[in-house]
C-alpha cells in the first residue's frame, strides 16, 4: 500500500520512465531532487503503425515497441553516466482501469493518529483479493485523501482526531502486457526497482500538486485507441469510464470520408491544424473533421449521460492528448452538445495539460524533445521529494 506522505525523497534521485498509451510508448531519464526542478536528459516516444490488430497482436507489438525504447534509454543513461535507481512505467487506458474505495474508522476517544493507523484504515478500504488469478494485475493500491473529523488533511500523522476516513485508488492492468513489460524492464534494467502507476493517478496527483482547480474537474486522457474519463470531486475520483474513441478514431473516421490510407489523412489533419494546407484542401478536411466530431459527440454523450445519471460533470475539463491533435479535441469537448451534461449546463472550460503547464517544476534539457507522458512521469516522482 502506498501512502504518499510517509515516503518521500532525500536527496538526488535518478528516474527511468515510461510513458505506455494504447498505440505508443515514450522512454526517458530525468533526475529529481527535494527543492530543485526536475530535469528531462533523455526523451523519444515511438509509435505503432496504424493498422488493424487483435488484443493479443497488439501486446506483442507494444512489447517490441518497449524493447526498441528501452533499449534507446539504455543506451542514453550509458552516455550521459545517469543510473536509474527506479523504473517509473505510467500505464493508460485501455490497459489499465482504476477504482476507488473508502474506509471510515472512528476511535472511542480523541487521540493523536499515528502512521499505523492511517495504514490499517487504508488496507480495510482495499477491495481486492490478491490471492486470486485473475485477467488483471493490480499495480497500486494509494491512498488519495485522509480525513480527520470529516474534513481533508494532507498530513495527518500526529494530529488529534476521534475519526479518520481514507480513500485508497485501486489500479489493475492488463496481465499479459504487465508481465511482458515487467520482464524486458528487468532485463534491460536489472538494477533499478521497476514500478507500475496508473496514468490516472499520476496526471491526479499531479493536478491536485500543482493545478489551480481546486479539486473538482474531469480530466480526459485521449490516446491513440480510447479515451479515459476521470471525474474528481472534492479532490477524490467519483467517476472513470474508458471511451473507445481515440485520436485514431478521428483519423480513420477522416481515411473513410476522403478515402485515403491513415497516414495520408493524419499528415492532412496535422496540416489542417497547423493551418499548413490549400485554402480547398483546408475546407474539405473541415467538412471532414465536423463529420467526424459528429460521430465522437454521440459516443463520448453517451458515457457523459450514464455519468451525470449520480450529478453532473464540474465544469473544468483537463485534456490530455497529443499535440498534433490537442488543439482539435479541445475545440472538441468545448461543444455545445456537451453543456447538457456540466454543473452550470455551460460548455466545459477546457485546459490542455501539457510539459508547458508546469514550466517552473520541470526542465527539458536543451535539444531534448519534450514529451507530456514523460514530463507528467518526473513531476510525478517530484511530488515526492516536495
Amino acid at each position: 500500500m502506498q501512502v504518499p506522505f510517509l515516503s518521500k525523497i532525500k536527496g538526488e534521485k535518478h528516474v527511468a520512465i515510461f510513458d505506455v498509451g494504447s498505440g505508443s510508448i515514450a522512454g526517458g531519464l530525468a533526475t529529481v531532487s527535494k527543492g530543485g526542478a526536475a530535469k528531462v536528459y533523455f526523451s523519444q516516444r515511438s509509435l505503432l503503425s496504424y493498422e488493424d490488430r487483435t488484443e493479443e497482436q497488439r501486446v506483442s507489438a507494444l512489447t517490441e515497441l518497449i524493447k526498441e525504447v528501452g533499449s534507446k534509454v539504455s543506451s542514453a543513461q550509458s552516455k550521459l553516466k545517469i543510473v536509474p535507481s527506479e523504473v517509473l512505467v505510467s500505464i493508460h487506458a485501455p490497459w489499465v482501469t482504476s477504482a476507488t474505495y473508502t474506509n471510515e474508522q472512528e476511535f472511542e476517544n480523541s487521540q493523536k493518529i499515528s502512521s499505523n493507523d492511517v495504514k490499517t484504515c487504508a488496507k480495510k478500504a482495499s477491495k481486492s483479493d490478491e490471492s486470486k488469478s485473475d485477467l488483471a494485475a493490480v499495480i497500486e493500491k494509494s491512498v488519495v485523501r485522509v480525513e480527520l473529523n470529516g474534513y481533508p488533511t494532507p498530513d495527518p500523522v500526529g494530529k488529534d482526531a476521534q475519526a479518520i476516513s481514507v480513500t485508497v485508488i485501486e489500479s489493475k492492468m492488463h496481465s499479459a502486457l504487465h508481465k511482458q513489460v515487467d520482464q524486458v524492464l528487468k532485463n534491460q534494467f536489472s538494477n533499478a526497482r521497476i514500478v507500475f502507476r496508473s496514468a490516472t493517478i499520476v496526471d491526479t496527483t499531479l493536478l491536485q500538486t500543482y493545478a489551480p482547480t481546486e479539486g473538482h474537474y474531469t480530466v480526459a486522457d485521449v490516446t491513440s485507441e480510447s479515451t479515459a474519463l476521470t471525474v474528481i470531486r472534492d479532490g477524490v475520483i467519483s467517476d472513470y469510464q474508458v471511451v473507445p474513441i481515440g485520436a485514431r478514431s478521428l483519423v480513420q473516421a477522416i481515411a473513410r470520408e476522403k478515402k485515403i490510407s491513415d497516414e495520408d489523412a493524419l499528415s492532412r489533419v496535422r496540416m489542417f491544424v497547423k493551418d499548413e494546407c490549400s485554402t480547398d484542401e483546408c475546407k474539405s478536411i473541415s467538412i471532414a473533421l465536423e463529420a467526424a466530431g459528429g460521430a465522437c459527440t454521440e459516443g463520448f454523450g453517451k458515457v457523459f449521460a450514464e455519468i451525470v445519471k449520480n450529478k453532473r460533470l464540474p465544469n473544468v475539463l483537463v485534456l490530455k492528448a497529443q499535440p498534433d491533435l490537442a488543439k482539435w479535441f479541445a475545440s472538441f469537448f468545448s461543444r455545445l452538445d456537451f453543456s447538457q451534461f456540466t454543473e452550470t449546463t455551460k460548455p466545459f472550460e477546457v485546459l490542455h495539460l501539457s510539459h508547458a503547464s508546469f514550466a517552473e517544476r520541470l526542465i527539458f534539457i536543451p535539444g531534448v524533445s519534450p514529451d507530456s507522458g514523460i514530463a507528467a512521469g518526473a513531476l510525478f516522482v517530484h511530488t515526492s521529494a516536495d
